[in-house]
């Protein structure tokens, strides 16, 4: 599942508003250690990207209770 995510976020950078609702959905998809790899991964590869949607933001607790 954690590859899947990667590839429907690599495919919606185009649009910054569909990149956060796919980033939200992959969160609530994947478990707690995929959620730190994505994160980690997001935060490497798109670092740059205009979006207040940080590593900590994603994270936090709405991210991490979503799915236990």
């Amino acid at each position: 599942m954690l590859e899947y995510c990667k590839k429907i976020l690599t495919a919606m950078t185009f649009d910054l508003s569909l990149f956060k609702k796919e980033l939200t959905k992959c969160f609530s998809y994947i478990d707690l250690e995929d959620r730190i790899q994505l994160g980690m991964w997001l935060d490497s590869k798109y670092a740059k990207l205009p979006t207040n949607v940080t590593f900590e933001n994603r994270m936090s607790k709405t991210y991490l209770h979503n799915k236990r």
